[in-house]
């Protein structure tokens, strides 16, 4: 790998462990300051800020042309540099949003509100912001509405639906008994309804189990007694080698899914198991302060993000990742 490639590494492991640690939020002239303290010269910086740049400007454009998938992967990559510029978090907070509206799969919407979230944070008064989280809450409103009207109309429907089967039955009932009334009694046949469990599970819900990463080294979310109504899914998992050292990354997606539970306190830990079973690096990640955070609703997600550089001689033989909760304070919704 080539000298930019690893202090690129090195800072984003950098910035990585400021969110985490749920620090204050940084400008520019700060970030170029941390650069600095990690051993990067001014034209290090240089570079990061123009990889920045390419990353923003390539996603606005795909953001322009809706083309909302490399506009996610572009912005996302500009974020992971600069994770406090308002116009690279408002317009992935917004591609995500369109890429919901256009496949209506959950995790979009969830992320797009992750996102506007984020922004707000740094930049309270962004009205963008505010405009898209009030109006995917609005839809979320509608949503429940509309299924709630569809599940009374369906009762409705089964009582009379009840009704006629009454009437049915009864008809059945009374021709049968004056046709048995013409056969024999050994001729009767026992009819008997089985009901199967089939075992189906939470919409969005993770089975527990291994997802192979694009390194093949499987990243397993330990689903216990601590992980009830969680779900994690992978977005990237990634080792480097650069001979003298090496770095990983993992960026996932935390999802509540029950919908009667508001989480104020999430922290997990990431361990990389080697073929020893031996854990090589383990890090706990604070994904919600319970002083100052925001809650989780039933429903919403939480980008995890870890990245670790760590300088040996020669990379292990990975078995696999290990992704659990530490600790959670959770409470039902009234």
């Amino acid at each position: 790998m080539s000298d930019n490639q690893r202090n690129l590494e090195r800072y984003l492991q950098k910035i990585c462990d400021i969110q985490n640690n749920q620090q204050e939020n940084l400008n520019n002239a700060d970030l170029k300051q941390l650069a600095f303290e990690i051993g990067m010269t001014d034209q290090d910086w240089q570079h990061i800020q123009h990889t920045f740049d390419a990353h923003l400007t390539r996603g606005i454009g795909y953001y322009k042309y809706k083309n909302w998938d490399d506009a996610v992967e572009e912005l996302e990559q500009a974020a992971a540099i600069n994770p406090f510029h308002e116009q690279t978090l408002f317009t992935l907070a917004s591609s995500f949003a369109c890429r919901y509206h256009e496949h209506e799969r959950s995790v979009d919407k969830s992320m797009a509100k992750y996102y506007a979230k984020q922004c707000l944070e740094i930049y309270p008064a962004n009205e963008q912001a505010l405009q898209l989280i009030s109006a995917l809450r609005k839809e979320d409103v509608q949503r429940r509405l509309t299924e709630r009207e569809s599940l009374r109309t369906l009762l409705v429907a089964a009582s009379l639906g009840a009704i006629v089967f009454a009437g049915l039955a009864y008809l059945s009932w009374t021709t049968s008994n004056t046709l048995s009334n013409r056969t024999s009694p050994n001729t009767a046949k026992e009819i008997r309804v089985v009901k199967h469990d089939n075992g189906l599970r939470t919409v969005g819900e993770v089975m527990p189990g291994i997802v192979m990463d694009e390194s093949e080294v499987p990243v397993r979310f330990l689903n216990d007694e601590d992980a009830t109504g969680l779900s994690f899914e992978v977005r990237s998992s990634e080792f480097r080698d650069f001979g003298d050292e090496y770095s990983y990354s993992l960026k996932g997606v935390v999802r509540v899914t029950d919908v009667d539970t508001e989480i104020n306190n999430l922290k997990m830990r990431v361990e990389l198991v080697d073929d020893e079973n031996k854990v090589r690096v383990s890090k706990v990640i604070d994904l919600i302060d319970d002083q100052y955070g925001q809650p989780i609703m039933g429903g919403d997600a939480q980008e995890l993000h870890f990245r670790k550089f760590i300088q040996t001689p020669s990379m292990p033989d990975f078995k696999e990742v290990r992704v659990s909760v530490q600790q959670i304070t959770s409470k039902k919704k009234e």
